[in-house]
């Protein structure tokens, strides 16, 4: 109960992001599910093809006299016109059933071999759709949260006293990542200020489930100010994994961001993190770029 609770107060791109992840556990569930039996099948298959390669060493299959089956008994294990005879004395197997399966070898392969063929069917479709999905479902998430991440940000006030404050206040509203970790967190400091990374002052840090969420507070930019900070950024953080936004928030850009060959500079600058551009503005925030 507490927990349909606890659902029902998150907002519409939070419950968008829990059933990405809850599509996405399902998704490995099932294809985990499907390729286990079909290994067990395969693993079947591979038992009684070709019926027992060491059959001659444990004993030998001979036809019961004046004997006749029902199909429908045959496939039931209730009835065999072949039993194994022993001549191992270490031998404590079912004679009948390897009688049956020996009566039977053509059907049984075929079955175990039809079974793998279905079974390795459905495991590709699911691998194949479940992606699909995931990717669509996470392009829809990705859009929902550009737009709230437009419309918060320029339309509410941010609340604080710091500079990463008044970002934050606006930021858990936006990326359910970020508001995870203030949850996580809730006792303690879930940010860092002024954090030094490799030699590299960063003005703010939050540390997510996705990476780390970096934030640099300037009075005025320019286009090699950003190119510095990718630069910088990379040289700080190795593994691609490690930073996932990095947000430039300052009170002035040059010129360079107010022309069409924003978009063209900004495609050409290569990074393996998304670069978000924010302007400062006395009632809050005005966005410039958002990758």
């Amino acid at each position: 109960m507490l927990k349909d609770e606890e659902e029902n107060n998150l907002t519409l791109h939070e419950k968008m992001h829990t059933s990405l992840h809850r599509l996405g556990k399902l998704s490995i569930l099932s294809i985990t599910v499907i390729g286990i039996a079909l290994v067990l099948t395969i693993l079947a298959l591979l038992a009684i093809s070709p019926i027992y390669s060491g059959l001659d060493k444990i004993g030998v299959i001979k036809q019961i006299e004046n004997c006749s089956t029902d199909v429908v008994q045959d496939l039931l294990f209730q009835k065999t016109c072949h039993v194994l005879v022993p001549t191992s004395k270490d031998f404590t197997g079912a004679s009948e059933t390897i009688g049956f399966i020996y009566e039977n070898a053509n059907d049984v392969v075929f079955l175990v071999a039809f079974a793998v063929i279905i079974l390795a069917g459905m495991m590709i479709w699911s691998l194949i759709k479940g992606r699909n999905v995931i990717k669509e479902m996470g392009n829809l998430t990705k859009e929902f949260i550009r737009q709230s991440y437009l419309l918060n940000f320029e339309t509410n006030i941010p609340k604080g006293n710091t500079n990463a404050e008044k970002f934050l206040s606006l930021a858990t509203t936006v990326f359910p990542e970020v508001k995870e970790a203030q949850v996580k967190k809730k006792n303690i400091t879930w940010f860092e200020e002024g954090k030094d990374v490799k030699g590299n002052r960063y003005d703010l840090v939050v540390k997510t489930e996705f990476g780390n969420l970096i934030v640099e507070f300037k009075d005025h930019v320019k286009f090699e100010d950003i190119k510095k900070f990718v630069k910088q950024v990379h040289s700080s953080f190795e593994h691609g994994n490690e930073v996932y936004r990095f947000v430039v928030v300052s009170r002035e850009f040059d010129e360079t961001f107010s022309t069409e060959e924003l978009d063209k500079e900004m495609k050409h600058l290569k990074r393996n993190f998304l670069l978000d551009l924010i302007k400062e503005t006395n009632e809050g925030y005005s966005m410039i770029w958002i990758d």
